[in-house]
């Protein structure tokens, strides 16, 4: 097996997971080939509840990039490594302006790997079908005395970002999800980018010797700052523009293909 790559970064949803959510056979194969070899991180918007049983199927022990680029967490301890969260006093003001508005329907505020959030409705009920549990978030917001990893709110995405970036300019990171539903609110110093340049310096990895797969938006800075980006084939045109490849989609294995072109694996 060639080692051109010592970390492999890679989203989940849309890029390693299918569109049932789940990990093929054949892309655990050949990561399980590779695990003992390379450092294999997860870089995803979920929190660090929502991957570990990814994280326990592919038998993996390095840690993973939680809430967009807000935290690189640690599977083995199951503690935060390092996290760049929202100040608690903006994070109080920003809820509370957020609450008030008549554009957003729902608030979702995550910290220490717990979510809370203001009602229920059809998103909240999904994911408590699934197994989360949701704390009430309570009125008023300064319920919050620490710290917060991130801020949701769901409604008119396009007002929602326009007012919160021109209150918040230098403290705020903004991204919509796919379906334009909900705006996600990060610290400015938050992203997949900057958490891998924090979690190679840690593992003393050249940048350089790292390859990011990833199909949205919110992957675009990470497949440019990867030693090599590669977009899936039912990624969007910008974020394909950003990459340095572009492999097959996620229905189709693309992040296993490349990888055991790259490796030059032997399956057999």
């Amino acid at each position: 097996m060639e080692k051109p790559y010592d970390l492999i970064v890679c989203d989940l949803d849309g890029t390693l997971l299918n569109n049932k959510k789940q990990v093929s056979p054949y892309t655990i194969q050949v990561l399980e080939q590779l695990r003992h070899h390379v450092h294999i991180v997860f870089a995803t918007a979920r929190a660090p509840r929502d991957i570990q049983h990814f994280i326990k199927a592919l038998s993996l022990d390095t840690p993973s990039i939680c809430y967009n680029g807000a935290m690189v967490f640690c599977n083995k301890s199951g503690n935060p490594l390092v996290s760049f969260d929202i100040d608690k006093e903006i994070a109080n003001q920003l809820i509370t302006e957020l609450k008030d508005s008549k554009d957003v329907s729902n608030i979702l505020v995550e910290k220490n790997n717990q979510f809370w959030v203001d009602c229920i409705d059809d998103d909240v009920t999904k994911w408590i079908e699934m197994g989360c549990e949701p704390h009430a978030m309570g009125y008023p917001s300064t319920f919050f005395q620490e710290s917060v990893a991130k801020i949701m709110a769901r409604g008119e995405c396009s007002h929602i970002i326009q007012h919160v970036q021109a209150s918040y300019p230098d403290l705020i990171h903004t991204f919509s999800d796919s379906k334009k539903v909900w705006v996600e609110f990060l610290h400015q110093q938050a992203g997949k980018e900057r958490a891998l340049e924090w979690l190679t310096a840690h593992l003393e990895i050249p940048i350089e010797r790292t390859i990011a797969f990833g199909d949205a938006d919110n992957d675009m800075l990470l497949l440019k700052r990867a030693g090599l980006g590669v977009a899936m084939e039912n990624a969007s045109s910008a974020v394909k523009q950003a990459a340095d490849y572009v492999t097959a989609s996620n229905e189709e294995d693309g992040v296993a293909k490349l990888l055991e072109q790259i490796y030059k694996i032997n399956r057999s």
